[in-house]
């Protein structure tokens, strides 16, 4: 037969090879199907870890804002002369007119109170890390 064009049925090399040609479409057909289920099932796993690792990322965000919002925090102050100085105690009020942070004094929260303040925050934030590692741990994937 000429190059590049479909070979005759009757011939016999085309005969012997119809049996190839069944098991082929077969084959084809299984191998499809397998691919399609699995890739299914995969997706839908992975979003299922996404999601659950969302959920907790969202969890351990709330975490840290509460205690972050809880720890006492340091004024910003000027000085007679023009100075900024930080002071200890903690005052609360805040000017709800505006966003800007500024307090009824007239002071801006900047840092945290104290160094108990400063090492709570970061000692949370470390330990709800490694329980979320220890989550991912022990969870079979």
């Amino acid at each position: 037969w000429p190059l590049w064009s479909v070979p005759p049925a009757d011939d016999p090399l085309i005969m012997q090879l119809q049996g190839l040609n069944s098991l082929w479409e077969y084959q084809l057909t299984l191998c499809t199907f397998i691919l399609t289920f699995f890739t299914s099932q995969s997706y839908s796993y992975w979003r299922t870890v996404y999601f659950t690792t969302r959920a907790i990322q969202g969890r351990i965000n709330d975490i840290c804002l509460l205690i972050t919002i809880g720890a006492g925090r340091a004024n910003k102050v000027l000085n007679a002369n023009g100075q900024q100085r930080n002071e200890e105690e903690c005052p609360v009020a805040f000017d709800d007119d505006d966003d800007d942070g500024e307090q009824i004094d007239g002071s801006v929260a900047t840092g945290y109170c104290n160094q108990g303040a400063e090492d709570l925050v970061m000692k949370c934030a470390r330990l709800i890390k490694l329980s979320h590692t220890f989550f991912w741990a022990a969870t079979p994937t």
